[in-house]
């Protein structure tokens, strides 16, 4: 299991959910900075190691659109999280594939990219579930 937690102590950890919106993207493959929903924080900083237990679609995307997010450092190191087909509301197991995913201390930023487009360029929405808070 990723983040070197078992399935016990992942699901008697107390988890903290935010939301992060994105704004429509200017071109295909072009970085959207997220940011949290009730208070608009694009930049976070960990003073610990946290763990995101899971990431899901506020609303799934249109067919035919597809969404890569990531996090971003400072220095532009960026580790992907997924794909927007990852994420879908309609997931019903237990733990999606490639979760839990662990998150080092430091200054970061969400970050997505549209890369397939059916018609327009889209916003996209997610809800993002940590062990500890991003927003304090």
């Amino acid at each position: 299991m990723s983040a070197g937690i078992s399935q016990d102590v992942l699901n008697s950890l107390v988890k903290t959910q935010i939301t992060v919106n994105f704004a429509a993207p200017g071109n295909l493959n072009e970085d959207v900075v997220g940011e949290e929903k009730t208070i608009g924080l694009e930049n976070f900083n960990l003073l610990t190691p946290n763990v995101i237990t899971n990431i899901q679609n506020e609303l799934d995307p249109v067919v035919g659109n597809s969404f890569t997010l990531y996090t971003k450092r400072l220095n532009d190191v960026r580790k992907q999280l997924g794909v927007t087909a990852n994420f879908l509301t309609t997931f019903t197991g237990e733990i999606r594939p490639n979760f839990p995913i662990g998150l080092a201390a430091g200054f970061f930023q969400f970050a997505e990219q549209q890369n397939i487009q059916s018609a327009a360029l889209l916003a996209q929405n997610y809800l993002i579930t940590t062990i500890q808070p991003l927003v304090i």
